[in-house]
């Protein structure tokens, strides 16, 4: 398992970490070896390195969930091609931000969808539109689930944890609806907040009971606006996978969030520094591989 939780340790690896032709052609045999088992009995959450966006994959068995797809560059869509992905049973779309939903139009284009999951709420963006256009132009089926709905595939428990309203009801900022999903798998879950920030997180904390998340998508990118204290102590995640690009104009992740990670003892990996991440569970453990080698 590849770490590097510090500031400091981004700093100074992050310009000379990309693995050698011969370790990324092993990294992808491994990959590739995980996907095309006929009955792959591992969950795989694949935090695809889209740059400054989001885009994570999660593979078990038959089953693809893809949550975001990035900004509009085709790195999504590239990925699933190496790994031979060609169907995506669920689609989901956490927000309208074109960094979440950009790479979508081409997934619709060239891989089949069986349902997409999104909050209903528009956007006046181009990158909006073409989202829109890239959906009705598909056989995707369309969803707007709330709280409390959920999806059964094969092993896999997929759950809506917010937003607990329609977007008719409401015409505030688009992380405020953000959709986050809980999935779990035997003993263990991942809970994936997209940009949710610290408002929507009191309000789950408040809302449920049972938040653990062995591995958690940080939220919105690393930035200070999320991943609070209170949030990280309901989930007490082993492990934290941030999306954020290399020298981004934000500042992503934000210093305060990786140190508060730390303290709660979590193992911390970003797209910035480690490439693509792919963390591996049996349904009790996990192991993390990563495409850049950081010591």
């Amino acid at each position: 398992m590849s770490s590097c939780r510090s500031r400091r340790c981004r700093r100074l690896l992050c310009t000379d970490t990309r693995l050698g032709p011969a370790h990324r052609l092993a990294l992808l045999a491994i990959l590739l070896a995980l996907v095309t088992a006929p009955l792959f009995a591992e969950l795989s959450v694949h935090v695809i390195d889209v740059d400054q966006g989001d885009a994570t994959l999660l593979l078990h068995d038959e089953y693809a969930i893809l949550v975001d797809a990035g900004p509009e560059n085709g790195r999504a869509r590239a990925y699933l091609a190496e790994l031979g992905v060609t169907h995506i049973d669920v689609a989901i779309a956490t927000h309208a931000h074109a960094d979440h939903i950009g790479g979508f139009e081409e997934i619709f284009t060239h891989k089949s969808v069986g349902e997409l999951w999104y909050n209903g709420q528009p956007h006046t963006t181009a990158t909006f539109d073409r989202f829109l256009d890239a959906i009705e132009s598909s056989d995707t089926g369309y969803e707007e689930p709330l709280r409390g709905d959920r999806a059964e595939l094969g092993a896999l428990r997929l759950e809506v944890l917010h937003p607990d309203r329609p977007a008719a009801d409401y015409d505030g900022p688009l992380h405020d609806l953000n959709m986050v999903v809980r999935l779990t798998y035997g003993d263990t879950a991942v809970l994936l907040p997209g940009d949710a920030e610290a408002a929507v997180e009191r309000e789950l904390v408040e809302a449920f009971d049972e938040l653990a998340a062995q591995l958690l998508r940080v939220g919105h990118h690393g930035s200070r606006t999320s991943t609070t204290t209170a949030f990280l102590e309901a989930v007490s995640p082993e492990i934290a996978i941030y999306s954020a690009g290399s020298d981004n104009p934000y500042g992503h992740p934000h210093d305060e969030v990786i140190a508060r990670l730390e303290r709660f003892g979590t193992d911390v990996y970003g797209t910035d520094i480690h490439g693509t991440i792919v963390a591996v569970s049996d349904g009790s453990r996990w192991h993390v591989e990563t495409e850049h080698d950081v010591e």
